[in-house]
């Protein structure tokens, strides 16, 4: 199952383990009732007593059954993948494993949350790594007796030194907005998904040390 799995790219790395674990209880029952059956155990018995526990089982285990649906769902469409990182019922991490019944997240101050598969399908699922390439939206405001030109200028020399941001699309920078206190930039461009955190804290990084050396301050709260 696992190396039907690895050739067929369709195969999610959830689903791969799902399909490898139901392969090895489905062949221990079999193995096991078969074993039984040659012993001579009359197996007509064994069955309706396994067919009602389940009957009862499905009765008293309702939740739980919905998020054996729910996980199967995950599985089959596939919304996110083992180190993924999402945001789902209203928790954000990095996926470590899913099972039928749960989703095991990792934060990124190294707790392990586990999410109810049913709160997870049954939520909106925000992935962070589906897609190669992410947009870095920053906003700066500055002073209104501060020069547009010249701020617009540092963020645009900023932007084009630093290596890891994507020359296309090309960045967009642009007065955003004109408060009583404030004039807004925006700041947007587009950096590899694994190097978005990077180039976020960098430019900031940079852009206040620019603004520092010329004379350009943020607004003083009103």
């Amino acid at each position: 199952m696992h190396r039907a799995a690895l050739r067929w790219d369709k195969f999610s790395t959830l689903l791969d383990r799902f399909l490898v674990r139901a392969a090895f209880w489905a062949t221990m029952v079999l193995g096991t009732l078969t074993v039984l059956s040659w012993l001579g155990v009359r197996m007509a018995p064994i069955l309706t007593l396994l067919g009602g526990l389940s009957f009862v089982a499905a009765f008293a285990m309702q939740n739980t059954l919905s998020n054996f649906a729910a996980g199967l769902m995950i599985m089959i469409y596939r919304p996110f993948d083992v180190g993924n990182v999402v945001t789902v019922g209203g928790v954000t991490g990095k996926v470590q494993a899913v099972n039928l019944v749960s989703t095991t997240l990792l934060t990124g101050d190294n707790r392990v949350i586990i999410v109810p598969n049913s709160n997870v399908w049954g939520s909106i699922i925000t992935n962070a790594n589906v897609r190669d390439t992410r947009r870095v939206d920053l906003a700066f405001d500055v002073r209104h007796q501060d020069d547009s030109a010249v701020v617009q200028q540092i963020l645009k020399e900023v932007v084009a030194e630093h290596p890891l941001v994507m020359k296309e699309p090309p960045p967009v920078i642009r007065i955003n907005e004109i408060s009583v206190t404030a004039v807004k930039f925006i700041c947007r461009m587009w950096a590899r998904t694994e190097d978005h955190s990077t180039v976020s804290w960098d430019i900031t990084e940079q852009v206040k040390r620019r603004f520092d050396s010329a004379g350009i301050n943020a607004p003083s709260p009103s």
